[in-house]
C-alpha cells in the first residue's frame, strides 16, 4: 500500500501496489507538488498511516482481475497471433485455479486489492473509474470549431462544471484557484494517455466487451463470484461493468 501523508490537511491518500494506482498516486503527488503543499510519502506496506483521514482510491475488481490475467497470461507469455477466443480458453484457466494461487502467493499483480488494505470504520472510497469518467464528461463539454471569435469565446469550463465533473482535490477537501485546476485537466490527459498505452485497461475492456458479445454469462458469472466481496467492500454494483 502507498501512502501520501497531507500533515497540512491532515489526510492520507491510500493506493495500492499496482502500476495504475501508481499513475493515480502520481496524479495527486504532482498536484500537490504545484501548489506546494508538503507531503510524506510513506511508502510501500505501511498498514497504519499517520494520524488523519484515509482516503483509498480503488479499482473496479472485475475489471482488474481481467488485467491481472492478461498481464501473467498475455504480456508476459506469447501474444503473437493469440484470437480473442483463445485468449478467453486461457482466461477460463486462469480463473480455474486463480483463488487457490492466491493463499500462497506474494505476487502483488496476482493479488487481489485488498490483500494489504486493513479497513477502518471512517475510511473514504473513491473509485478511479469514476475519477476518469468526469474527465471525460468535462473534456467532452467543449465543441471545437473553426470559426471561433476568440473576443467572446467562453473559456474550455467554469469552476462550477470542474468541481461537479473533476474536482477530486476540492472532494477530499483541498482548495483549487483556477490555475491549479487547468493543471488538473492538463496533468491528468497526460496519466489517461499512459493508461491507455497497455493491458491495465484496454485489453480489460476489450475482454469484457467480447464476453458480452459472445454470450459468454458463464465466465462472467466467475468473475463475478471471484470478486463478489471486494465488490461489496468498495461500493461496486454487480452491473457496474456487465
Amino acid at each position: 500500500m502507498k501512502v501520501i501523508h497531507i500533515p497540512e490537511y491532515k489526510k492520507n491518500l491510500l493506493f495500492f501496489e499496482k502500476a495504475g494506482s501508481s499513475l493515480m498516486a502520481g496524479f495527486f503527488k504532482s498536484l500537490l507538488d504545484w501548489k506546494g503543499i508538503d507531503i510524506v510519502d510513506s511508502g510501500p506496506n505501511n498498514t497504519t498511516p499517520p494520524d488523519g483521514e484515509r482516503i483509498l482510491f480503488v479499482r473496479n475488481p472485475m475489471e482488474r482481475l481481467i488485467s491481472v490475467f492478461y498481464h501473467l497470461n498475455i504480456v508476459m507469455g506469447d501474444a503473437d497471433g493469440m484470437t480473442s477466443a483463445y485468449k478467453m480458453d486461457k482466461l477460463c484457466e486462469f480463473l480455474d485455479t486463480y483463488e487457490e494461487k492466491c493463499k500462497t502467493s506474494t505476487n502483488t499483480h496476482l493479488l487481489p486489492q485488498t490483500s494489504d488494505y486493513y479497513p477502518q470504520p471512517n475510511d473514504r472510497i473513491f473509485k478511479i473509474e469514476d475519477i476518469r469518467d468526469g474527465y471525460y464528461r468535462l473534456t467532452d463539454g467543449y465543441k471545437p470549431s473553426s470559426n471561433l471569435n476568440f473576443r467572446t469565446q467562453n473559456s474550455f469550463f467554469n469552476r462550477e462544471s470542474y468541481t461537479k465533473d473533476f474536482g477530486v482535490m476540492e472532494w477530499i477537501g483541498i482548495p483549487m484557484d483556477n490555475k491549479d485546476q487547468m493543471f488538473s485537466v492538463a496533468l491528468y490527459g497526460f496519466i489517461m494517455n499512459k493508461l491507455n498505452e497497455g493491458h491495465h485497461h484496454n485489453e480489460s475492456h476489450l475482454m469484457l466487451g467480447w464476453l458480452r458479445m459472445n454470450n459468454r454469462g458463464d465466465v462472467l458469472n466467475r468473475l463475478k463470484r471471484i470478486t463478489k466481496s471486494e465488490m461489496e467492500l468498495f461500493g461496486y454494483s454487480s452491473k457496474t461493468i456487465i
